[in-house]
């Protein structure tokens, strides 16, 4: 009767085992048949065993090895579920070279990370993510997008294949793929002339489906075009008229000023001088734009002082003069004029003039409030450590990297020499690696960057070196930080190159910058209540 026993439980854990692999192999081929719709992301389902006894759950192995072993492609993936190890990547290949698109993701990605006992193999990976995309995975051709466009897996930069694959995931529905396709549009990237209406139609796309940031877009775009309708309807829509009504502001504004400067009015004459030297409601005049700036600052105007200075140093409307140029900074200085401070304590140490008591405080409070800003630098540089999943979780959601920081080229005698970072966000990759809002990103591994397609790249770069060196100019002083591959990721250091930067003259460029103080280098227009 024992035996009876025995025979029969045995009997039923062998039924149960194959009516498991029955039902998980009916479960996988009902997975595989329907093809989602719209080409949505397929995610697999994790099967887990805990509430089988160890027994039953190698019967059910033994019994999907004896139809993976007879070249059953559903057995094969479901075995590289189930294992562990080489032995788990072995069956994902097989079911993966007959064709199993989710396998081949597997495949690829075990290349990529170097997951399941796997080399890194980025040859190979490239390859299985290709096989996957063309059977329309929208995260392979997401993965053969990033790729093209920076360059990875051993393939070129291709920025037409790029667009390319951005298209296809974006045809199948994926947001991320419809906001980047939107904004390659919108703002011309990749080489593609900008065409607002593609861009329009993509930003739609992803705002049908929920997405605010293209919401928002999409409502930009129909409030305007909804007002383009409505002006064209009344018969107002006419740029020039625009133009001439502007020029008419301007022009009747110089006209109130000019009456009162010609009272005498400090404040008027000096908004002349800004006039005649940007043009607003007169034609460029820089010999009566210095003629307006001197009568301000012989009334005191501290700004128009500094300008009367720089039109000296320059050749500006007057000829040069390097005495009467210091002589007018000095005028601002003694009002407390910055700028001006330093441009008389660079001619005293220059020769130009001699020194006294008044530029030896001036030198005194410059050296002061630069040991503070070099103190205030020198606490902001900190090594750390940036983990590959971080790395790789920002080159696979490109459009979400881009929106956790900006970049602006930041120019140098009228040519970009570097990146400025602002809006970093908190916990993103770029404060991961180490960076501050300000930042201005001049060289990464000796290769100038000067154009904001290259923010990206630099992730990207560090991924691919074991060692890589980011110039850095920080607080008006330059550093390098040093990233260098250790297990599971980078560890980075910084190194002060030992520069500090002197405050300069501003340019004429800098002066209409909005960085700069207002009160110092604003226009007429400008000052307007």
């Amino acid at each position: 009767m024992g035996n009876e026993n025995k025979i029969l439980k045995t009997r039923a854990k062998i039924f149960e085992a194959i009516l498991l692999a029955i039902i998980v192999l009916f479960v996988a081929s009902c997975q595989d048949d329907s093809k989602t719709k719209a080409g949505v992301e397929e995610q697999e389902t994790p099967i887990f065993f805990e509430d089988l006894e160890l027994k039953t759950a190698d019967l059910v192995k033994a019994a999907l090895r004896a139809k993976a072993n007879k070249g059953d492609m559903k057995a094969q993936k479901l075995l590289g579920r189930l294992l562990i190890g080489d032995e788990k990547f072995q069956w994902y290949l097989k079911a993966a070279e007959q064709g199993d698109r989710l396998a081949q993701m597997e495949v690829a990605k075990a290349y990529n990370y170097g997951l399941y006992g796997v080399a890194k193999d980025e040859t190979q990976a490239f390859k299985w993510y290709e096989k996957a995309a063309l059977q329309g995975d929208i995260k392979a051709q997401k993965e053969l997008a990033h790729a093209y466009t920076f360059g990875r897996f051993g393939v070129e930069k291709n920025e037409a294949e790029a667009v390319r694959w951005h298209e296809k995931a974006a045809s199948l529905g994926d947001i991320e793929a419809q906001k980047e396709l939107a904004r390659i549009y919108d703002y011309g990237w990749f080489g593609i002339a900008g065409d607002k209406a593609k861009a329009y139609k993509w930003y739609k796309k992803a705002a049908l489906q929920g997405d605010t940031d293209s919401q928002s877009a999409v409502d930009k775009v129909d409030s305007f075009q909804e007002l383009i309708a409505e002006l064209k309807k009344k018969g107002e829509l006419d740029i020039r008229e625009e133009l001439r009504e502007k020029r008419g502001r301007e022009i009747e504004r110089f006209k109130q000023n000019e009456k009162k400067a010609l009272q005498g009015d400090a404040y008027a004459q000096e908004s002349l001088g800004f006039a005649y030297y940007w043009g607003d409601g007169v034609t460029r005049d820089m010999t009566k734009a210095f003629e307006w700036f001197m009568k301000a600052a012989l009334q005191g105007e501290v700004s128009s002082q500094r300008r009367v200075a720089k039109a000296y140093e320059a050749g500006e409307g007057v000829a040069k003069d390097k005495t009467k140029a210091v002589e007018w900074y000095e005028k601002a200085a003694l009002q407390g004029d910055l700028w001006a401070q330093q441009k008389v304590v660079d001619a005293s140490e220059a020769g130009i003039i001699q020194s006294n008591e008044k530029i030896l405080e001036w030198k005194k409070n410059i050296k002061e409030r630069e040991d503070q800003r070099i103190k205030k630098f020198l606490s902001s540089l900190k090594g750390g450590f940036v983990s590959d999943s971080d790395i790789n979780s920002a080159l696979s959601n490109l459009p979400v990297t881009l929106q956790q920081a900006r970049a602006v080229p930041y120019f140098k005698d009228g040519a970009s020499i570097g990146l400025r970072l602002f809006a970093i966000r908190g916990g993103s990759i770029y404060e991961k690696l180490g960076l501050i809002n300000g930042d201005i990103l001049l060289k990464l591994n000796g290769v100038s960057l000067s154009d904001t397609s290259q923010l990206t790249d630099i992730i990207s770069k560090i991924e691919e070196n074991k060692e890589s060196t980011l110039d850095v100019e920080r607080e008006r002083t330059r550093f390098s930080v040093h990233y260098t591959r250790s297990d599971n990721g980078f560890k980075f250091n910084v190194q002060e190159q030992g520069e500090h930067i002197k405050l300069p003259s501003p340019s004429p460029s800098q002066e209409a910058s909005p960085s700069l103080p207002k009160e110092d280098f604003a226009s007429d227009a400008d000052r307007e209540d």
